[in-house]
């Protein structure tokens, strides 16, 4: 009998890593003036809340708190779509300059960012493992990082399938069968960029250092 295993449902990660010391440093300063400006706003208007990180990304947490913020982490995710920004203007078209280098080869259809948000995470923030809704991919570029400032890490959908043993086994050494690696951890640097299948579930270890690691995140759509 004729034998074989294969593994026929690989997911494509594009990465690629965009040396530019002069445009993250102004992506920086756009973050912490949105956060300044967050700030003087909440400050003004008792209503206004920006979304919390960590455990309460789940939770859908808002706060007006500004230790929270230094706790939790903050993001501009629900303060309005950054791509539709101005002031951000410059930092779409080099998103998508950087996205077309690293897949614009085996793609016939023009890309669109149809989304973007930031994110800043200090010590201890980290968010939750969760997918890109209503997208075809997504993306992720590291705008300021450090040593031990957390990893991505990205699971395998199909992991309860392969996880799962046919049959059962005696044998001590068997009975893990089948052995699959079900999730993936990539290190992450300045100025680095990776696109995913936004279906790919991901999350990120939390910070660990005492610098902010500062992220923008976004969606890709394509047509013709």
């Amino acid at each position: 009998m004729n034998t074989y295993l294969k593994h026929i449902f690989p997911t494509p990660l594009y990465g690629g890593v965009n040396e530019d010391t002069e445009i993250r440093t102004k992506i920086c300063n756009l973050v912490y003036e949105w956060k300044e400006n967050a700030f003087k706003e909440m400050n003004e208007i008792s209503d206004s809340k920006s979304r919390l990180m960590s455990y309460h990304w789940d939770l859908q947490s808002e706060s007006n708190n500004g230790s929270d913020f230094d706790k939790h982490g903050i993001t501009t995710f629900n303060s309005g779509n950054l791509a539709l920004d101005p002031n951000w203007e410059f930092v779409c078209k080099f998103l998508l300059k950087m996205a077309y280098e690293l897949i614009g080869k085996e793609c016939t259809y023009n890309i669109h960012l149809t989304s973007l948000w930031a994110t800043l995470y200090p010590n201890s923030s980290y968010v939750p493992e969760h997918i890109h809704n209503n997208s075809l991919y997504s993306g992720v570029f590291y705008v300021k990082t450090s040593a031990n400032c957390g990893d991505i890490v990205f699971k395998d959908p199909s992991y309860i399938a392969k996880t799962m043993a046919a049959i059962p086994m005696k044998s001590k050494t068997l009975s893990q069968f089948p052995t699959v690696d079900i999730v993936y951890t990539q290190e992450v640097s300045d100025g680095m960029m990776l696109l995913f299948p936004s279906w790919l579930p991901h999350s990120t270890q939390p910070n660990q250092s005492d610098e902010d690691r500062i992220i923008l995140s976004f969606n890709l759509d394509f047509h013709e």
